[in-house]
């Protein structure tokens, strides 16, 4: 098991057994000269000789360490996120112990007690993120006791790992049960859906599936046309997000409202509901889970606006989620 004091600045650190050694071996090379002890002299080659094989050979080792991240996905913020750390050991020569492997972003540091030479070792790695947004995993550390224990040995190894990490889930059950009918179910904005029969047409948008381009017409009119299918029990909902942060809110308070949209949409998802998201400048739709991450990633990245607020034009039966007073809400 790893220390619980093994993280440090620097190359480089002695141990404890790495301290008491090199104590002796003062002592021993002290005796030495002052008897001329030639026993005491070879005692004194030999432990000097160790303290110079143990730089080599653990300078060697991690120097030839390789460490790979495959692809990461289905990543939330504040959740841990199954993830599978790749090393290698390249060298022909050295066969490395006690790997320690560290990063802000590990749920907790990883321990590996052999990596033999020419070979690979899959582990592992719960990954967990504090915010939404892209992330690049560059560097991690990775630290070594091998051979003797005498010295901890650290080596910062380039990664090259990149994500996006979804917003954070509210455990906020009544949410969903906020925006249902008197009936308790969810009241449907429109009778579109997956059924075999044309509902309408509307303009592409991020996320359909292009099974559903109308190709006669958008060759008529020159852009991408797609199909409504007449809905037979699926639901559709429109979503706005708001992204105007007023004066008087935190950005915090942006990435509660995130999460809070966030929560209720991936409960809408996760019920089989079709959904339409429109934020400033952006509109993204599922269909039947096809697409599902084309909305988390669009709410992954969305940002907060600063700007002078604009009045909100949406239909009477979208679903708003907004930092704007009820009042400003009510004459939008």
């Amino acid at each position: 098991m790893p220390p619980a004091d093994f993280e440090f600045e620097g190359v480089v650190r002695l141990t404890r057994y790495g301290a008491a050694y090199l104590v002796f071996t003062m002592v021993a090379g002290f005796a030495a000269l002052n008897t001329g002890n030639n026993s005491l002299y070879i005692g004194l080659a030999f432990m000097l000789g160790a303290l110079v094989l143990s730089g080599v050979t653990s300078k060697g080792g991690l120097k030839q360490i390789e460490v790979r991240f495959p692809d990461l996905e289905d990543v939330w913020a504040g959740r841990p996120a199954a993830a599978t750390l790749v090393v290698r050991n390249r060298s022909r020569l050295f066969t490395v112990r006690d790997l320690l492997l560290s990063h802000p972003a590990l749920e907790r540091p990883l321990y590996l007690p052999l990596v033999a030479r020419t070979s690979s070792v899959q582990v592992a790695a719960p990954l967990v993120f504090d915010r939404r947004g892209e992330v690049a995993l560059e560097r991690i550390n990775c630290y070594t006791r091998y051979p003797f224990g005498l010295f901890m040995k650290k080596r910062r190894i380039r990664v090259d790992a990149r994500t996006i990490v979804y917003p954070r889930l509210l455990n906020d059950v009544s949410m969903h049960q906020r925006f249902a009918s008197e009936d308790g179910d969810q009241a449907p904005r429109q009778q579109m859906g997956a059924g075999d029969e044309i509902f309408g047409f509307r303009e592409y948008v991020r996320g359909d599936s292009l099974r559903q381009i109308h190709w006669k017409k958008s060759a008529s009119v020159g852009r991408w046309i797609m199909k409504q299918p007449e809905k037979d029990e699926s639901r559709s909902f429109e979503v706005y997000l708001d992204t105007h942060l007023p004066a008087d809110c935190t950005a915090e308070d942006f990435e509660q409202l995130v999460s809070k949209a966030t929560t209720y949409l991936k409960g809408l998802v996760d019920g089989g509901a079709e959904v339409l998201l429109e934020v400033p400048g952006e509109t993204v739709s599922t269909r039947g889970g096809e697409s599902n991450r084309v909305l988390y990633e669009t709410l992954a990245m969305v940002q907060a606006d600063r700007s002078p607020a604009t009045p909100l034009s949406v239909a009477p039966s979208t679903i708003v989620f907004s930092l704007r007073s009820s009042r400003e809400l009510k004459s939008a």
